[in-house]
């Protein structure tokens, strides 16, 4: 068995996050942050987009109070073909479609979780942990 087929083979998923404790608009402003973001949510003040595929962005929102970040409401899968939010990306997110994860889909998701990761300000969430309760 190659490489490839192993990695095709291992069990896919979008991992979540949070704002690290303590992270101020100072230690996120290094990373390229815009004025603006009204398409990601009516409330984002700034954003950074980065690439994740071919014509398929990740944007990321921040409020002035950034204790109400969450990678719900702050993040945006885009295509920037469409101008809409990545469906593919959205229906595994939330579990309509985990079994026809094409190879495409499968590079963004694998990008996401990999340019999430190398945000400092951003930590993992553990999949046991409840997030719906991350903001207490």
């Amino acid at each position: 068995m190659t490489k490839d087929k192993t990695k095709m083979e291992e069990p896919l998923v979008i991992n979540r996050y949070r704002l690290k404790p303590g992270i101020t608009e100072a230690d996120i402003s290094k990373y390229n942050i815009r004025p603006g973001g009204s398409w990601i949510s009516k409330f984002v003040t700034m954003f950074m987009v980065l690439p994740l595929a071919k014509d398929i962005t990740l944007n990321i929102g921040f409020t002035r109070d950034l204790s109400e970040w969450d990678d719900f409401e702050h993040i945006l899968v885009l295509d920037e073909d469409f101008g809409q939010p990545y469906l593919p990306f959205y229906k595994f997110l939330d579990g309509t479609e985990t079994k026809n994860c094409s190879p495409f889909l499968r590079r963004v998701i694998l990008n996401y979780n990999e340019a999430m990761d190398e945000l400092e300000f951003l930590e993992k969430i553990d999949k046991n942990d409840d997030v719906d309760d991350r903001k207490d």
